[in-house]
């Protein structure tokens, strides 16, 4: 049986990894806490729950790259330390991957999916973003930078991801677009963070995102010149 890795990148989580921890399934074979220099006690927390912690510079993608590469799973999941993302979706994951899928995405916008997180401002952000990849990139994802995802790990080489913020959630979608590599998506309910305030800053985050577009796309029309 295919061993599986779940990654979770954290900065100033403690509280929320004391939730989340314990309720981890057996069925996981590693989890990996990727501690991005936080202040509080994120490292020590996951330490005493039994996980691998490893540390990473700040920046969601640098944590998820560096997790993914240490990862022993053959099956590789990602989700975020605020307990803001359900458990119970794991197995969905990881069944979608089993049944032949190489990518398999979360999604809040198809039925059965929602998000007790989602402000006006953030869901334009989210169309806007979404409707550009599907656009320029003839895909019909319904939400692009959702991190609950799972791979198989012998994918990631192919995807070349770069990213070190929020972006690598745009980067994975389109580079995957770009190499004809199929994602599914799944409905998944978002609930409100347990503790704490969220990372991802709706202007400066959401400026990442757009730049990021820009320069995939701007690579995608150079490629095409040669």
């Amino acid at each position: 049986m295919e061993k599986i890795s779940l990654v979770i990148p954290a900065f100033n989580e403690e509280k929320n990894l004391a939730v989340l921890l314990p309720q981890i399934p057996n069925f996981i074979d590693e989890t990996i806490v990727v501690d991005s220099l936080s202040q509080d006690k994120t490292a020590e927390v996951s330490r005493f729950h039994g996980v691998k912690v490893i540390f990473a510079k700040r920046g969601k993608g640098i944590a998820l790259r560096q997790g993914m590469e240490q990862a022993i799973g053959e099956i590789i999941v990602t989700m975020d330390g605020d307990c803001s993302q359900s458990l119970q979706d794991l197995s969905r994951f990881i069944e979608a991957i089993r049944s032949g899928c190489d990518i398999v995405i979360g999604s809040r916008f198809l039925e059965g999916g929602g998000s007790e997180e989602i402000t006006l401002f953030r869901r334009f952000g989210i169309i806007l973003f979404k409707s550009m990849i599907n656009f320029f990139w003839k895909t019909s994802f319904t939400d692009v930078n959702y991190g609950y995802r799972a791979f198989r790990k012998e994918i990631l080489p192919f995807l070349e991801l770069t990213a070190d913020g929020f972006d690598l959630d745009v980067e994975l979608v389109i580079h995957a677009a770009k190499k004809k590599i199929k994602i599914l998506e799944i409905p998944c309910f978002e609930k409100k963070r347990a503790y704490g305030s969220a990372k991802l800053g709706a202007i400066k985050d959401g400026w990442l995102l757009f730049l990021r577009i820009l320069r995939e796309l701007f690579c995608s029309v150079e490629h095409n010149r040669v």
